[in-house]
């Protein structure tokens, strides 16, 4: 990652207690990255989206409509 980049995601512990839970700065992936750890960013990743398939297969398994907690789907007319 470039300098740049990095302050870009540097936040202080004031920020980050303002921001949302869910912002992709607080990915542990995106934290690996920034150290040089490119081995462990991608190991992150790969766990995070199998929780993410495992979390779909259950829904579907069990039949449970899904709602994102932050966004609603809206329809221009």
């Amino acid at each position: 990652m470039s300098h740049f980049a990095l302050q870009l995601n540097y936040l202080t512990k004031a920020q980050m207690m303002k921001i949302a839970p869910t912002d992709s700065r607080n990915r542990p992936d995106i934290r690996q990255l920034e150290k040089g750890n490119l081995d462990e960013a991608a190991n992150e990743k790969m766990r995070m989206e199998e929780k993410q398939r495992e979390a779909k297969s259950e829904r579907l398994r069990e039949k449970k409509d899904y709602h994102p907690t932050y966004f609603q789907k809206e329809y221009k007319k």
